[in-house]
């Protein structure tokens, strides 16, 4: 067992940590200022005078603000408290000031800017840098999502690369996943089955369901010898599959092993479409993908709403990446959808950085998988109780805990799975709140509310209107607590599980 004074120095060093990301994404968010300051300054023409010292002036408490926090999160804190109170006001500082610095940004913008003009130019910061019918409507797309898209391909895809991979900026995760359903309907024949994993997002299957209509079927993605078999009778042009299911039984496929059985399987041109959402840059889609696969076509998307926000949740966002001829399709689709991301939306995102990434994944996934083994312990240990178990891909009890304990990283999340005659909605609604009541009895950290990838843990009932794709279920999204808070949180749900 854990001493007290490992738990304490584990917990400085886990702040130590915080801290240094919350001061690097400071000195980001305020270089970004800087440059545009640059701009302003430097070509004065491109706006209109008083609108230009408007701005100068609103930059200057955003600019000092950041200065503040950087000079603030410097310090190195031995008293855990103390530092922890700095983490939270910081992170909701950062939090307010990248969506106020974007709005800000994109003040002079234009949506149909201007790529000539004979008095003064409606482009702001991009005069020069429009082109009359290629990028003069944003709707189609821009600079701004056009940077973050370049940024994302060079800190976040690995393998290799059999052609340049093209990245897509969307307005949300469900906006990639119809750009990409209904381009691939146009690209597949009409008569054949489009195939899913029965863990698919219930939402993601309406999506397809809607654009598929009766072609869509569905199968089990963890048994591999079923959906060779499928593939090799039925010939599905078109795959969806998540690389960690958003569902109660949380199916995480060995695509190590059906990605190159599948490009080995396939006659035909076959669009394998993948979600990377729970996964995101720990699982690396093409360095399972085999180097020669004349059929096999690799599609993924992911939503920008959940650990590419590291913790700030402000506004909705979606990648699509892939190579080869389809990319150009890809982007003409999103094009004629309008789902291309705003651009104040854009600029609100934190810059990709894959080492803030991968030091934000290793914390959540180290809370996790403590707190579903911590969980499933006691579950087991009681002789007379509602629960079943702890659904989690890295517990020996999982069905492909063959595969999945190879993996660093398994999900964010984990699921309370409940004895058969306790699945009901009533119940789960009950447990939910004792375990709130408890947080608040014991002032422990606990939110109750959806998504996943934020700083502190969440605890809620999802699929509730799911109505025929997924049964309602709980879920617990666990944040980036200092090993000290994870105890806290233990405590709470130890208690409440014993008790209930």
């Amino acid at each position: 067992m854990e001493t007290d004074d490992f738990i304490l120095t584990q917990s400085l060093q886990d702040l130590a940590e915080d801290l240094e990301l919350l001061r690097e994404m400071a000195t980001s968010g305020r270089e970004r200022l800087r440059r545009f300051r640059t701009q302003l300054a430097s070509s004065p023409t491109h706006f209109q005078k008083d609108t230009r010292i408007f701005l100068m002036k609103l930059l200057e408490e955003p600019e000092q603000l950041y200065k503040t926090l950087q000079e603030e999160l410097k310090i190195r804190h031995d008293r855990l408290a103390e530092g922890l109170a700095l983490k939270q006001r910081a992170a909701d500082a950062l939090r307010s000031l990248h969506g106020i610095c974007a709005g800000i940004i994109t003040a002079p913008d234009w949506q149909s800017p201007s790529y000539d003009h004979s008095l003064i130019s409606q482009a702001g910061r991009e005069t020069g840098k429009i082109i009359g019918t290629s990028n003069d409507y944003k709707r189609d797309h821009h600079a701004d999502a056009a940077a973050y898209e370049k940024k994302f391909a060079k800190e976040y895809i690995d393998g290799v690369l059999r052609a340049p991979v093209r990245v897509f900026a969307t307005g949300s995760g469900m906006a990639a996943v119809s750009t990409v359903a209904v381009c691939l309907k146009s690209e597949s024949k009409n008569d054949g089955i489009v195939l899913a994993g029965a863990g698919t997002y219930f939402e993601n299957k309406n999506v397809l369901r809607q654009i598929f209509g009766e072609r869509l079927r569905f199968t089990d993605e963890m048994d591999i010898p079923a959906i060779l078999k499928i593939v090799a009778r039925e010939k599905p042009q078109i795959i969806f599959l998540d690389t960690l299911c958003n569902t109660d039984s949380m199916a995480m496929p060995d695509l190590a092993r059906l990605i190159p059985a599948l490009a080995r399987e396939v006659k035909r041109p076959t669009f394998l479409v993948l979600d990377n959402s729970a996964l995101s840059v720990t699982f690396q889609p093409l360095s399972v993908f085999p180097r020669v696969s004349p059929h096999l076509c690799l599609i993924v998307i992911e939503s920008l709403n959940k650990f590419h926000q590291y913790g700030f949740d402000r506004v909705t966002g979606g990648i699509i990446w892939t190579q080869g001829s389809l990319a150009e399709k890809i982007f003409r689709t999103r094009m004629h959808l309008g789902t291309n991301i705003p651009d104040a939306s854009a600029l609100a995102l934190p810059e990709p950085n894959r080492a803030w990434l991968e030091k934000r994944l290793t914390r959540i996934g180290r809370n996790t998988r403590q707190l579903a083994e911590a969980c499933d312990e006691r579950m087991r240990y009681l002789k007379k109780s509602p629960f079943e178990k702890i659904i989690y891909p890295g517990l020996p009890s999982y069905p492909g805990y063959a595969w999945t304990q190879k993996q660093k990283f398994h999900g964010g999340f984990f699921v309370f799975s409940f004895k058969p005659k306790f699945r009901r909605v009533g119940i789960y609604q009950k447990f939910l709140e004792k375990i709130m009541q408890r947080a608040k009895q014991e002032k422990v950290g606990l939110i109750a509310g959806t998504s996943f990838g934020l700083d502190v843990t969440r605890i809620y009932l999802t699929a509730l209107h799911a109505s025929r794709d997924a049964e309602p279920f709980i879920r617990v999204s666990v944040g980036t607590e200092t090993l000290w808070e994870l105890e806290q949180l233990k405590r709470v749900f130890l208690h409440v599980i014993k008790h209930f």
